[in-house]
């Protein structure tokens, strides 16, 4: 794709005016000579012919090029620009350029916040479940406090990691991860879903804020009390009955953790179940700058 670019004027004098810094713009028209306009705006800002990054003002060595902005003419078809050029003597040759934005260290943050929980087992030594002294549940389960806590991470990318956010949404680690210098064991953590902010520049490079978070507890599996209506004989489903004359159970009964209904055991049996798929975090840990 051809393009000219021609510098239309030079504004200020170098010179330091009513006590302010001393400045300049330059302006130049980019006009490019293709039927198709350029895609981006990276293609745009990649044209030779503009001054560079820090690079000195022609005749005023003290001034450096800072901001470059790119707007389009508005005739519709995208190949006429504007692009202006600003300078200022708040840098001296001998500075260091500033940071490339996708090298920024990850920004940590931890959050935590009160809530309930449902509960059907208590800490007593052993666990009592939540039912009465004939062993018959209450109609409800009740409440008690509960709180979440949770890491979020935040980097800057070139693009949003789509098959990472999609493949790796919603799992636990499956082995020891360290985040902010704190060690969690496996299956302590469960990763969301990565959130991503609009595009951004600095220093003519463009990048994203990508988000993501990692909820912290003690175990994400889901237990609950093994107890039921029926019970399992012979590889067979029989009603749970009780009584003179026999009476199918009109409360849930407590199973022995193999199917079978045990009314005299001690201890309440419950089950555990994996809701969330173990993974390797290490292109999580990677991605966002945690390794």
């Amino acid at each position: 794709m051809g393009y000219t670019v021609i510098e239309q004027t030079i504004r200020g004098d170098g010179k330091i005016t009513d006590g302010k810094e001393k400045s300049a713009t330059r302006v130049f028209f980019i006009t490019f000579d293709a039927t198709t306009p350029p895609t981006t705006l990276a293609a745009v800002r990649d044209v030779a012919g503009l001054p560079a990054y820090l690079s000195t003002l022609p005749g005023d060595t003290s001034l450096l090029r800072r901001e470059m902005n790119f707007e389009s003419n508005g005739d519709g078809t995208g190949l006429h620009w504007i692009a202006t050029a600003d300078y200022d003597a708040s840098y001296s040759a001998a500075d260091e350029e500033e940071p490339n934005p996708l090298d920024d260290p990850p920004r940590i943050t931890w959050d935590a916040a009160e809530g309930g929980e449902k509960w059907f087992l208590d800490h007593s030594d052993p666990p009592k479940p939540y039912q009465n002294s004939a062993g018959c549940p209450f109609q409800e389960l009740p409440e008690r406090k509960s709180g979440s806590f949770a890491i979020k991470v935040t980097k800057n990318m070139a693009t949003f990691p789509a098959a990472l956010a999609v493949a790796a949404r919603f799992v636990t680690n499956n082995g020891s991860v360290t985040i902010d210098g704190v060690e969690f064991a496996t299956g302590e953590l469960l990763h969301g879903i990565p959130s991503c902010g609009p595009k951004q520049v600095r220093n003519e490079i463009e990048y994203r804020e990508v988000t993501t978070t990692f909820y912290i507890a003690p175990s994400h599996e889901l237990e609950v009390l093994d107890q039921g209506f029926q019970e399992l004989i012979d590889d067979e489903l029989h009603d749970i009955v009780k009584g003179q004359p026999p009476t199918r159970v009109d409360v849930p009964a407590p199973l022995n953790g193999s199917g079978r209904w045990d009314w005299d055991q001690e201890e309440p049996v419950t089950l555990t179940f994996v809701p969330y798929k173990p993974a390797n975090f290490s292109s999580i840990l990677t991605a966002f700058g945690l390794t």
